[in-house]
């Protein structure tokens, strides 16, 4: 993979890129406007670090120009634009691949595969387990760029979007009902008693949005901006958006069901668990091994998952990145989508769970999927 072009507002940022990947002078833009409006210079594009609704221009212009697309997540708040977005995807054949990068993880890989040879029979029942981290609860309140996220997405579409897309691909069916349960954690005061992290640390200093301009040139100027005392502290004086706990439960076609508990305050961030029954056998993972159970000969088999060669191992066991670019790039090569069906489809789909189940946290009910996407999608 070769980069040949790059649009950044920064200019460090802009020119540190350039250099490290050679990229010619006239080839660098400080408006994505200015790349897009060149003919076609590559094959593929990567869109990241702007605001969801800065990014659905950029996904439409870059479809339309026939450039297969890797976006970070997540992409908008609206359930309607993701449909446009899609349909823009599909409309101009580009494959359109959204950085949820559990299931390109090494780890997640190793599980998918086992799932697919029948090891286990046909999964009947899923559990999954994903420790968002009492550090991050304490941080994520940090900053502007995460006062910002949240403004843009919502708790739940931040949290647990990853890990919805992540077990309805390990299910390989539709979801039609979901419900969710749980709380937010929105009290200064529950900041305060969870508080560990010194108030006069960086991590809980953040600056302003007017005090954080792009006229910024270098990292030393970033850094003292973060760490001045003009900085506002934010994560003990403001609320927090994240979540505290919560349930998602889903059924898929076929009676299949599925749990999912995210919660705020374990002992470690890393890693997430899961149970996989089948009607022959049972698949236990603890984030770094993946144990597996036959019915039939009632013996155990440990599996240790393979990394990919020439990255980060952490990364690819269980986030994912490295995992997330290699399989785009193969896909572009090979002419065909990540997954063996319509990328633009599933990102739709694991929006439209998402988003349900959301609405069913709010109004205390049970969400049939296929009436709330046909409710959502007539308002178009």
């Amino acid at each position: 993979m070769k980069l040949v072009a790059l649009a950044c507002p920064t200019d460090f940022r802009r020119y540190n890129l350039a250099q490290r990947h050679a990229i010619p002078p006239e080839m660098t833009f400080s408006d994505w406007r200015e790349l897009s409006s060149k003919p076609k210079l590559a094959d593929a594009v990567i869109i990241t670090s702007v605001g969801d609704r800065l990014r659905d221009k950029h996904i439409v212009v870059f479809a339309e120009k026939r450039y297969h697309i890797l976006l970070e997540s997540p992409v908008t708040l609206s359930l309607q634009t993701c449909k446009r977005l899609a349909d823009s995807a599909l409309r101009n054949q580009v494959i359109f691949a959204m950085g949820n990068t559990l299931r390109y993880s090494a780890y997640n890989l190793t599980i998918k595969r086992i799932i697919d040879s029948g090891t286990i029979g046909e999964v009947m029942n899923i559990q999954h387990v994903a420790p968002l981290g009492a550090f991050r609860l304490q941080c994520a309140d940090s900053g502007i760029f995460s006062r910002k996220y949240r403004r843009e997405s919502s708790s739940m579409l931040a949290n647990s979007l990853s890990d919805v897309d992540l077990v309805a691909w390990f299910m390989g069916r539709r979801c039609r009902i979901i419900s969710s349960f749980g709380c937010f954690f929105s009290q200064p005061s529950q900041l305060d008693n969870n508080s560990f992290v010194p108030h006069d640390s960086p991590i809980t200093r953040t600056t302003t949005p007017t005090t954080l301009p792009n006229q910024t040139e270098d990292e030393n100027g970033i850094l003292s901006l973060i760490t001045s005392d003009a900085a506002q502290p934010s994560a003990v004086n403001s609320p927090s958006e994240e979540n505290g706990h919560q349930n998602i439960n889903m059924e898929f076609d076929g009676d299949k069901t599925c749990s999912i508990t995210l919660i705020a305050c374990p002992e470690n961030v890393l890693p997430r668990r899961t149970r996989i029954f089948g009607n022959l056998g049972e698949l236990d993972g603890d984030g770094q091994i993946v144990r597996v159970f036959n019915f039939l000969t009632r013996r155990s088999e440990i599996i240790r998952p393979d990394v990919f060669r020439g990255g980060d191992v952490f990364n690819e066991r269980y986030c994912g990145e490295y995992g997330l670019v290699r399989r785009f790039v193969e896909a572009i090569a090979a002419g065909g989508p990540l997954n063996g069906s319509s990328d633009a489809d599933e990102m739709l789909d694991s929006y439209v769970y998402v988003t349900a189940a959301e609405y069913a946290n709010k109004t205390e009910s049970v969400v049939n999927v296929d009436d709330f996407r046909s409710r959502v999608f007539a308002e178009t």
